[in-house]
């Protein structure tokens, strides 16, 4: 047992970490530290506080990194500050950076931690001093503090925190940021090289290098704690860049460019079609990597770290076929791979702690993008220096081809004057022959320059009368010669334009004149070209002379029909009187004789029959003419028919005339004296064209939607298939009721007084033997009304 208490004495009376903070110092790490790592971030305070006090706990001696842990740390420092060195430090979250770091200080060790500040890359910074790094001032008093501190990151797990003096951290950032400033000098003087160099050569590649230049330096200034915030200070505060999305970029500009400098008959096209497939990917995930959530910044980081070597190997062997097939752009791509893999290994080693976290290790990994920039630029200004040389290599092969070509071109024109001397005399031959008049005329004064023999024997001259003279002598009015010039000049060609012209004799015929300007003999001329209109013009005169006739003759038919429907009027006039008071005459005998009453109904029944036939005659007046007026009112039509019925059954006692009525009435809303028109016609044509004996039934139904549907079915000879589609044309009648008197008039007027109601007739004939029409009124809802009073 004594044994025992021995072997255990040490670990209990082990010594706390303590982080003593004396005079002379300007930056003391705040190392050593007890640390415990939270996996879900869910512990509470007071149990990290217990547990960061056990004896166990893991205490850190210096600065080291955890690599991509995705924990929550906790940390407790405890400082023991001199007497002297007591006062105002800053505390300085150093790179890489947490994305949240809270501190609490512990002014009694069984007391609430007392919140002191946040410090990181997504939280607002505590001070308006511009460095590299996340500072907030802390007045330290004399003796022991102690800081509680709990932080996370979605970047390597690096805990550099330290006390410093803010004189010489400015020094410090002094010279860093002049380091800084000379690096994006340098980066910028490429920049605006490759964009004159795109300028001036038009190629892409140029383009793809300045991406890839700056997706370089915001990384390099991300990395070392700047951000645009170096460029654009009054962004230090509000935005925070992750750097990952310009990693992805720089793969972009790094297979786009191999793609490009590989894009030879040597290399495959499968290793030029996998860069541009890489270089996409790159652009796609860059732009994409704006756009992670905060919380899942992890694991962007952690893909970056994941498939940054396989890409390098794939670029070293993509790189390696150009490089066999002996492709002499494979060399410097191969040595710049090299010296990528190199950083990244470099920074692979530093991000899982095999080597210290600071500032050099995080800016060596910049070496291999500076390395990587260095040679594509090499690359670009051989590849110009090439390009300039092929040029003049062209440029000179050119010179002694146009040379050679110049006296070749001598050689060729003398040939070809001679023959377009030859050509000239006989396209003059040509002209000469030509089957139509022929002038050239002079563009600066107008004379003419030449006539061919149609021209001449159509103007009634030589040619010698002809050229020399001014080609507007010839026309008749002047002004044409203005009219033809500014069509000429606004279209550049006339055609066919209508002239009337003089020959030499003084006569005037009409002529179609076209013209087009061309160069003859070394000026300006017009070429006409003329044909003799005269016989056309002549028949255009008759013809007009014709059409004024046929105006006359048809202003006679419109007289005609004028007075024929003033005969109409008053032969309708004149007949009504007579009519009225037969009418009259009959209805006092009926009261006083009853003995005669069939007969005066027959007498009676005839003239409302003549008076019916009066107003059909009126009305085919009016469909002619276009006038139909409608009086609607809701008429009732079983009445309407009923009486129809009786008016027809007394005119034609040969024929048994049925009427069947619904027993509910049926109302359209219509004009009644037009209806009893309509139907009398189909009544009287359903007796006139049936043999005596045979039956003509008339029937009513309800319609749709509130209308109404009449029948007429007759037993005559029925109408053709054919035929149906005509008979509702004024004047035309079916073939085979020739021997039956009639107009043609009675089923045109029909579909007229149905149209203007906004109904329909329809033969519905549907054998050899008897027709049937019908017709259908549409519905109304003043009618629907009326039938249901009715009822």
């Amino acid at each position: 047992m004594l044994v025992l208490l021995v072997l255990l004495a040490p670990v209990a009376v082990r010594a706390e970490p303590v982080v003593r903070v004396v005079g002379s110092a300007v930056s003391v790490p705040l190392v050593p530290r007890a640390v415990v790592f939270d996996p879900d971030g869910s512990l509470p305070t007071e149990e990290a506080r217990r547990r960061l006090s056990w004896s166990g706990v893991t205490v850190e001696d210096s600065t080291v990194s955890h690599g991509y842990v995705p924990d929550t740390l906790w940390a407790r420092i405890v400082v023991e500050v001199a007497p002297e060195a007591a006062g105002r430090w800053y505390l300085s979250l150093e790179l890489p950076n947490f994305d949240r770091l809270q501190v609490f200080t512990l002014p009694d060790p069984d007391g609430d931690p007392v919140p002191f500040v946040e410090l990181g890359d997504r939280v607002p910074e505590p001070t308006d001093i511009l460095t590299r790094f996340h500072i907030a001032p802390i007045d330290l008093p004399p003796g022991r503090t102690v800081l509680l501190v709990r932080g996370r990151t979605g970047s390597t797990m690096t805990l550099d925190l330290k006390l410093r003096k803010l004189d010489a951290l400015l020094i410090e950032e002094r010279a860093f940021f002049a380091l800084q400033s000379f690096y994006l000098g340098i980066a910028a003087i490429f920049a605006l090289s490759a964009l004159g160099l795109f300028a001036y050569t038009r190629h892409a590649i140029y383009l793809v290098y300045v991406v890839n230049l700056m997706a370089h330096t915001m990384l390099w200034l991300l990395i070392n704690g700047t951000g645009p915030g170096y460029l654009w200070p009054t962004l230090a505060r509000s935005v925070h860049l992750d750097p990952h999305p310009f990693i992805w970029l720089t793969v972009y500009g790094t297979g786009a460019f191999a793609a490009d400098f590989l894009s030879t008959t040597r290399v495959p096209a499968v290793v030029c079609t996998a860069l541009k497939v890489m270089a996409a990917a790159g652009l796609v995930l860059g732009v994409a990597g704006f756009f992670v959530p905060e919380d899942d910044i992890y694991w962007s980081h952690a893909l970056v770290s994941t498939i940054a070597l396989p890409i390098l190997a794939a670029l070293l062997g993509l790189t390696g076929i150009g490089l066999y097939r002996g492709e002499p752009a494979a060399r410097p791509l191969m040595l710049t791979w090299l010296g990528l893999v190199a950083a990244v290994v470099f920074a692979l080693l530093r991000d899982i702690g095999a080597i210290p976290n600071n500032t050099f290790t995080l800016s060596g990994a910049q070496l291999g993008s500076i390395f990587e920039m260095l040679v594509f630029a090499c690359m670009l200004v051989e590849r110009l220096g090439r390009l300039q040389r092929e040029k003049e290599q062209i440029q000179r092969e050119a010179l002694a081809s146009a040379r050679e070509h110049e006296m070749v071109l001598e050689r060729r024109v003398a040939d070809r004057t001679a023959e377009l001397d030859a050509a000239n005399v006989r396209l003059r031959a040509i002209v000469s022959s030509a089957p139509f008049p022929l002038l050239l005329v002079r563009e600066a004064d107008g004379g003419v320059l030449y006539a061919n023999q149609r021209a001449c024997d159509l103007l009634g001259a030589s040619s010698d009368l002809i050229v020399g003279r001014p080609g507007r002598e010839w026309l008749v009015d002047p002004a044409a010669r203005d009219t033809l010039l500014a069509v000429l000049d606004e279209r550049g060609v006339v055609e066919d334009l209508e002239a009337e012209l003089r020959r030499s004799d003084g006569t005037a015929f009409w002529a179609l004149m076209s013209v087009v300007r061309i160069v003859y003999d070394g000026e300006p001329v017009r070429v006409v070209a003329l044909n003799d209109i005269t016989r056309r013009k002549d028949l255009e005169h008759e013809l007009r002379q014709t059409a004024e006739l046929e105006a006359a003759a048809a202003e006679r038919e419109r007289s005609a029909r004028r007075l024929q429907q003033q005969f109409v009027a008053m032969v309708s006039h004149e007949f009504r009187t007579p009519l009225a008071i037969i009418d009259g005459a009959a209805q006092n005998i009926e009261v006083s004789d009853t003995r005669s009453v069939g007969r005066l109904q027959k007498i009676r029944a005839a003239v409302r029959r003549l008076l019916s036939m009066i107003d059909a005659c009126l009305v085919d007046e009016r469909v002619d003419g276009g006038a139909i007026v409608l009086r609607r009112e809701c008429v009732v039509l079983g009445g309407l028919l009923r009486e129809a019925g009786d008016v027809i059954r007394a005119a034609a006692a040969g024929h048994t005339i049925i009427v069947e009525l619904p027993e509910a009435p049926v109302v359209a809303r219509a004009d009644r004296r037009l209806t009893e028109i309509a139907v009398n016609n189909l009544l009287e044509n359903a007796v006139k064209y049936s043999p005596p004996g045979t039956t003509v039934t008339v029937r009513l139904a309800p319609g749709p939607n509130g209308g109404a549907e009449v029948s007429v079915s007759d037993e005559g000879p029925g109408i053709p298939e054919p035929e149906r589609a005509r008979i509702f044309d004024k004047y035309y009648r079916a073939e085979n009721t020739s021997g039956t008197a009639g107009a043609g008039l009675g089923l045109h007027l029909v579909r007229a007084i149905m149209g203007a109601h906004g109904g329909t007739v329809e033969c519905a004939s549907t054998g050899p033997a008897g027709s049937r029409f019908v017709l259908r009124f549409p519905g109304d809802d003043e009618a629907a009304a009326m039938a249901e009073v009715a009822e």
